[in-house]
């Protein structure tokens, strides 16, 4: 499938929300790879009135925020469809790494497929952590200086070292 939504391989049914991705693509130079998935623990951060706040180092992958799309054509309810919503979604998600779509899912997105799925992960563990230390109390959320935030997401989170692992990691879990 080309960029207008042209599928190239007759074979292929795709999914019509395609368009999520296909939007992000054009409007982010940036981005080789996203994910888009409904896990369950970030599923109550997509229909109430929560932040999603960065609770263990991991997560500094989010520490500017995670907007939530909500902007649906009435025709398609809560699926992205149409060309207009996926460009109203891929403007809302803006320079973020993530992004929730009201009462649907969530959208993650990387340079490539290793940086896309390290973050998808640390972004569902950080919304499991989030939701189970709130049952304890108030959690010491990972802040700090901008710049202290970007050094650890650049230079260890992003890092090559870092990327290797973590995949390996997965990856023998999948074969496993």
């Amino acid at each position: 499938m080309n960029f207008d939504g042209e599928v190239l391989n007759a074979d292929v049914r795709p999914y019509g929300e395609t368009v999520i991705h296909r939007s992000i693509y054009r409007e982010r130079d940036d981005v080789n790879a996203i994910v888009h998935h409904h896990a369950d623990e970030i599923m109550p951060f997509t229909a109430l009135d929560i932040e999603y706040k960065p609770v263990f180092h991991m997560a500094a992958l989010f520490a500017d925020g995670v907007p939530t799309f909500s902007d649906f054509d009435t025709e398609g309810g809560r699926l992205v469809v149409t060309e207009a919503e996926g460009e109203r979604l891929a403007e809302n998600l803006g320079d973020h790494r993530a992004q929730f779509v009201a009462g649907h899912g969530a959208n993650v997105i990387g340079f490539d497929l290793r940086e896309v799925v390290t973050a998808t992960t640390y972004f569902v563990l950080n919304a499991r952590y989030q939701y189970q230390m709130e049952l304890f109390g108030e959690p010491t959320y990972y802040t700090g200086p901008v710049e202290s935030v970007r050094t650890m997401v650049d230079d260890v989170l992003l890092s090559d070292l870092v990327l290797d692992r973590v995949w390996e990691h997965l990856a023998a879990q999948v074969t496993d």
